[in-house]
């Protein structure tokens, strides 16, 4: 048979028990996380003091990565995405919440890279007239693809996206 190179790849069958043991594949184990991850932000802009909370909420949505390995044999990599919220108060005035996903990033990520990316992180950046900004992270797993976001959450709780780099 061929591989996605075109080259020739030949196969015999051995009876031999030893030849079976560089066949046998053990998988890793992935690393579970079942508790939220959670970060608590105070911020003090023009003399009011602000609460940012976010929680990093893993999922059992799966993303599936591709690559080929040193035979020229696609392997497929399971990962599993995560859902971040974010909430804004002054006080006890709540000025923002809401759960955010990749795919609201869309018109700023190629859906091919999105179909293999994971929402990575999203941690509190900075806040000046415009509002508080968080720096978004979305990237293929186990690669060094990203793509760096800024969402604002303006004073009167509106948010917005732009593309910092990628």
């Amino acid at each position: 048979m061929k591989n996605h190179n075109g080259d020739v790849l030949k196969l015999v069958k051995s009876m031999e028990p030893d030849k079976e043991k560089a066949f046998k594949i053990e998988k890793p184990q992935l690393p579970i996380v079942t508790h939220d991850l959670k970060k608590d932000t105070v911020v003090v802009y023009n003399s009011v003091r602000y609460h940012c909370y976010i929680a990093v909420n893993p999922t059992t949505y799966k993303v599936i990565k591709y690559s080929y390995n040193d035979d020229g044999v696609k392997v497929e990599s399971v990962y599993y995405d995560n859902i971040i919220h974010i909430s804004v108060f002054n006080g006890t005035k709540k000025l923002y919440s809401r759960d955010f996903n990749k795919r609201m990033y869309s018109r700023f990520v190629p859906d091919g890279f999105l179909s293999q990316a994971i929402l990575s992180n999203i941690e509190f950046d900075s806040v000046d007239s415009k509002g508080f900004h968080f720096n978004t992270i979305i990237c293929v797993p186990d690669g060094a693809s990203c793509y760096l976001l800024d969402t604002r959450i303006s004073f009167d709780g509106k948010m917005s996206m732009e593309l910092i780099e990628y």
